[in-house]
């Protein structure tokens, strides 16, 4: 929260088991503008299914992989992660040079 743009959303992915977060400050998320929204996530029956789709059509996800980088080129990968490099990148992935 402390780093959000205003008018932005963060959103809180896990489980705390309702312990209270140390240090948190609600006003910086009006004063801020920030919406705040909190995601269970999955659970494993559904990360076997995505698992058994993905191994049934291996090439399903490969528009995602838009962008690959040596590591030799690890910071044009980091700008583009970043927004700063390479357009539109959805995945970026590092690969031994």
């Amino acid at each position: 929260v402390d780093v959000a743009a205003v008018g932005s959303t963060v959103v809180v992915a896990g489980a705390r088991e309702g312990r209270p977060v140390t240090g948190f400050v609600a006003d910086k998320l009006f004063l801020g503008e920030v919406t705040l929204k909190g995601v269970y996530g999955h659970d494993w029956p559904s990360v076997r299914r995505a698992i058994a789709h993905i191994e049934a059509n291996t090439e399903a996800l490969a528009p995602l992989c838009t962008h690959t980088y040596h590591l030799d080129d690890v910071d044009a990968a980091l700008l583009t992660l970043g927004g700063e490099g390479e357009p539109d990148a959805i995945h970026i992935t590092v690969v031994p040079a």
